[in-house]
């Protein structure tokens, strides 16, 4: 016995493919709105679940970039990596130098109160992300500035923002990021001749891909909500 169905009357658009060009390209300085900032997971392909921070910006023609920044359960990404003899600053500072870049780019007072409010405490990625987010939520769909490189597809990708200038001293951010001061924003030279290498290659047929790029973050030792926050819902913040 056939089936039937019934069909209703199209209240969409009249499209009838995909739209193009919907993401931000490479190598290049774009005035956008932060649409997204959250602790979120993703699945690898040995279904591994991986937690870490979710972020999206999206201009105001509609084009988008979206990166997140990893977490993987292993105790060594606490520490540093060494490359030529030089400290790599670890995946743990990496993830904390993004989320001071970003919330230090609207308001660095943002930044300080996280800082206190997790200082001494033990805390899991997902409490300190979601502590972040409190924050970011007054910096959601305020006009700031972003710079977009491409990773070695030519993808559109967020810098590496992180650096160890000597052995044993502290990680600090060495490339701008985000700001809402467009004159902070700037290539340095070698991402100059890293854009022009990638532009006189054979072009890739897909303009980006959300950034998957290797900057990992690492989990905590798990402790409550009770203890972040100070025993209640009210955790001194102003928002």
């Amino acid at each position: 016995m056939a089936i039937q169905v019934t069909f209703g009357t199209e209240t969409q658009n009249n499209s009838y493919e995909a739209a193009a060009g919907n993401y931000l390209k490479p190598w290049n300085i774009y005035e956008v709105k932060m649409t997204k900032f959250a602790y979120d997971t993703v699945t690898g392909k040995d279904g591994t679940v991986y937690e870490g921070l979710s972020m999206e910006f999206e201009s105001e023609d509609n084009k988008k970039f979206d990166t997140f920044v990893y977490g993987v359960n292993k105790q060594e990404d606490l520490e540093r990596r060494i490359y030529n003899d030089r400290e790599m600053p670890s995946q743990f500072e990496v993830l904390r130098l993004t989320i001071n870049h970003v919330l230090g780019a609207f308001n660095v007072n943002y930044v300080e109160k996280i800082n206190k409010a997790v200082a001494g405490k033990q805390v899991t990625i997902r409490q300190y992300i979601e502590l972040a987010a409190k924050a970011a939520a007054n910096c959601l769909n305020k006009t700031c500035y972003i710079k977009i490189i491409g990773n070695n597809s030519n993808y559109s990708s967020m810098p590496r923002i992180a650096t160890v200038w000597n052995n044993g001293e502290e990680a600090v951010i060495s490339n701008n990021f985000i700001s809402t001061d467009k004159s902070k924003l700037s290539f340095s030279n070698y991402e100059l001749r890293k854009a022009k290498e990638m532009q006189e290659r054979k072009p890739q047929t897909v303009e980006t891909t959300a950034n998957t790029d290797n900057m990992f973050i690492p989990n905590a030792v798990s402790n409550s909500d009770d203890d972040l926050f100070g025993g209640s819902s009210d955790n001194g913040f102003p928002f």
